[in-house]
């Protein structure tokens, strides 16, 4: 996260992603998430929706609420996976039930 934000140290976001994706390969949950963003909307990296997914998916079912709430914001918007509001509903429902006040207010404009 320092060097995505530059915290103490310079920004380096090719750096930052390397650190993301060994965290990501040891099972950390949010750097799956945050890996997940850069490829979902290209940024410092190639845009890439499936990798996007699966890092979604992966972080989703370790009970991440903020892959929950993205993954569901996918299947809404149709980012990477094909609309469907049904599943956009549990994956929002998931991370409410895990604390997310976010999802509590996605769920209320569905």
């Amino acid at each position: 996260m320092c060097y995505s934000y530059g915290f103490g140290v310079t920004i380096d976001y090719p750096k930052s992603i390397a650190l993301f994706e060994k965290a990501a390969a040891v099972g950390n949950s949010q750097a799956e998430v945050e890996l997940a963003l850069a490829y979902l909307h290209g940024n410092n990296v190639t845009k890439d929706e499936p990798k996007a997914i699966e890092y979604f998916k992966s972080a989703a079912a370790k009970g991440n609420p903020q892959a929950q709430l993205h993954l569901g914001y996918c299947y809404l918007d149709g980012e990477g996976l094909p609309v469907d509001k049904v599943k956009a509903r549990e994956w929002f429902e998931k991370a409410a039930e895990n604390g997310l006040e976010a999802a509590k207010k996605a769920l209320s404009q569905l």
